[in-house]
């Protein structure tokens, strides 16, 4: 009789299995074929760099706000491993939804009766900083699922990368990881440390309860715990790993584009009239380079 009992329940969680496999095998296609249907395409960089008179760089801007976009290439290593360690793992390996991280969320939702794992990859962040809000709200995620594979189907990992780097925030009024770099650290992201790249990956999570600034304690915590993501992941050495956890690098946390040092209405007269330029539009991607006058 006991026998019975333990194959019926066993028969009841198979078929529960496999109809759950099915639907959501079903519900994938839908959402493959729906965001084919779309268009989003990731907007064109326009960056504009002004200089003083000595030749030095004071302000970027970059489609429409004061701030910097730097390329993929000129982001330290250690940082983009940071990121995809903590925040995306399969990100070179998925189409924009990591469909083993999405059931292992929703086993664990269901265990703990509530949204607690999340399961959002770079390219689903990155949508949702482009598109949408930060509602949690069925309707905002399904959109951000779908945006997501729908660049994945238009742009190459590098490019979504790049931009996705470009468009964090990481509080303090700032975006971007260039930005992030200089106020923090008072350097570009190019020089970044391991130490430093982990600080800054941080961030995002929750950026004012990460901030090294407003709250170092809860920053060290997250720090720690990339670094032994990067260690586990084999990109970098114990060694490496001893002098990041034990490096407490200086923090700057200055942002060069509200200083009044910078002459914001200077810069806001320079951009104005730069824009009104007819030449420009071949040439923004690349960046333009504007020496003025400042003292």
């Amino acid at each position: 009789m006991k026998k019975k009992i333990i194959y019926k329940i066993n028969k009841i969680i198979r078929i529960s299995l496999f109809t759950s496999l099915s639907i959501f095998s079903l519900l994938m296609i839908g959402f493959i074929i729906l965001s084919s249907t779309l268009d989003y395409s990731i907007p064109e960089i326009e960056t504009i760099v002004l200089y003083d008179k000595n030749d030095t760089k004071y302000l970027s801007y970059s489609n429409g706000k004061k701030k910097s976009y730097v390329n993929l290439d000129n982001i330290s290593p250690y940082l983009i491993e940071a990121f995809i360690s903590i925040e995306d793992k399969r990100y070179f390996n998925h189409t924009g939804l990591d469909f083993i991280r999405i059931c292992k969320a929703a086993m664990v939702d269901i265990i703990k009766g509530e949204a607690a794992e999340g399961a959002s990859t770079i390219t689903q962040q990155y949508a949702r900083n482009l598109f949408l809000t930060m509602d949690k709200t069925w309707k905002r995620k399904l959109s951000e699922m779908m945006i997501a594979l729908n660049l994945e189907s238009k742009y190459s990992k590098e490019e979504i990368l790049e931009g996705y780097l470009n468009s964090i925030y990481f509080d303090h009024g700032i975006y971007g990881i260039e930005d992030a770099s200089i106020y923090y650290f008072g350097k570009s992201s190019k020089d970044l440390t391991i130490s430093e790249s982990a600080i800054l990956a941080a961030i995002p999570k929750g950026p004012s309860i990460y901030s090294p600034i407003k709250n170092p304690i809860n920053n060290k915590e997250r720090k720690n715990l990339i670094l032994k993501e990067l260690l586990n992941d084999g990109i970098i050495t114990n060694a490496e790993y001893d002098i990041a956890y034990n490096d407490n690098p200086t923090l700057i946390g200055i942002n060069p584009h509200v200083e009044d040092k910078s002459a914001p209405y200077f810069q806001d007269m320079v951009i104005k009239e730069v824009l009104k330029m007819n030449f420009l539009g071949n040439y923004l991607y690349e960046g333009i380079k504007v020496y003025t006058t400042l003292d």
